[in-house]
């Protein structure tokens, strides 16, 4: 077996033992039953404190990224609408040679 492959292996196992340690520490807090007030205030503070991370745009930023999302989109849909009628087009062509 040559060095790389032992150290593969070697990574392996160590993945393999983080998850069952992952796993054994969230059986463990989930066993660790708290009080349904504690738990609610823990959760509301920590939705608190995700929301404070967050980083809004400011109103020029909101603008010009929802002015540039719509007019990707009407051009998506104008290529997509002339696809359909030259795709509708030539299988219209295709049918009537057929039928001629």
């Amino acid at each position: 077996m040559s060095l790389a492959d032992e150290n593969k292996n070697n990574e392996q196992h160590e993945v393999e033992n983080n998850a069952s340690n992952a796993v054994a520490e969230t059986h463990e807090k989930k066993s660790k039953k708290a009080e349904p007030a504690k738990a609610k205030e823990s959760l509301l503070a920590e939705i608190n404190g995700e929301f404070k991370k967050i980083v809004w745009p400011t109103r020029r930023e909101l603008i010009k990224q929802t002015t540039t999302v719509i007019f990707v989109s009407a051009m998506f849909g104008v290529i997509i609408f002339l696809m359909d009628l030259m795709f509708g087009f030539g299988v219209n062509t295709m049918i009537d040679a057929f039928l001629s």
